[in-house]
């Protein structure tokens, strides 16, 4: 990790609640000057500590009710089995993210999709029709209790 002073941290902790904040806005709240703010966030950018700047949509306006998480298992762990089974994820734009993990299974996959109907015509077009795949189980949300995209800064700041 780069060395980010004081401010630099102050400016990232608060454009991840808000990243539409004006520059004078911002400036104010980190006590220095607008050129010096924008200066700042423009290195965060360059940096990468910054990596995009996105809106956070609510999937229930466009009918996206059911978050499943799958668990895959692979037949093979070979490194071109689990490139080419990573690789055909990639494009699908239900997936939300794909993580390799320890554990019972290889991946977790987290989908987002309409309903149950939308699910399964997933899992089979894409899951258990896949050669790789030895094994998958689903969990399915039934009620979401905490979702962030913050990161925990104060406690790594405070480090």
């Amino acid at each position: 990790m780069n060395s980010l002073d004081l401010v630099d941290q102050k400016i990232l902790t608060i454009l991840q609640k808000n990243n539409r904040i004006t520059n004078q806005k911002l400036s104010e709240l980190v006590s220095i000057s607008p050129p010096s703010c924008l200066r700042k966030v423009k290195q965060l950018h360059e940096l990468n500590y910054i990596e995009q700047d996105v809106a956070i949509l609510n999937p229930l306006k466009f009918g996206l009710n059911l978050f499943a998480f799958i668990l895959v298992t692979l037949k093979d762990h070979g490194d071109s089995s689990t490139s080419e089974f990573e690789d055909s994820l990639q494009d699908l734009l239900e997936v939300m993210q794909c993580s390799y993990i320890s554990g019972p299974a290889d991946y977790l996959i987290q989908v987002l999709i309409q309903d149950m109907k939308e699910y399964d015509l997933f899992v089979r077009q894409h899951i258990s029709s896949n050669s790789l795949v030895l094994r998958y189980e689903s969990i399915f949300e039934m009620k979401r209790i905490k979702s962030s995209t913050r990161l925990p800064l104060k406690k790594v700041f405070a480090e």
